[in-house]
């Protein structure tokens, strides 16, 4: 890994989104125009190289508000 992969912020989702659900959104944005409508599978190909930052809670992790500050905004 790189210095900036381990020092840029990361970005969580609620457990509740899957890629397939953010698939959807992206297709219903973009439904006036055919030219920039991928597949689901390029999709997932293009969010893990372009946007590694922004990753998913897993359901185990999606925490109350002050578990997710405490968890999240440690200053060590």
């Amino acid at each position: 890994r790189s210095f900036h992969d381990n020092t840029s912020a990361i970005i969580y989702l609620p457990a509740d989104t899957t890629y397939l659900s953010l698939h959807i959104q992206y297709l219903e944005t973009t439904e006036n125009n055919d030219e920039y409508e991928v597949c689901y599978t390029t999709f997932n190909k293009i969010w893990k190289k372009f946007l590694p930052y922004i990753k998913k809670l897993t359901p185990r992790s999606d925490l109350c508000l002050k578990c997710k500050d405490m968890r999240f905004n440690a200053n060590y």
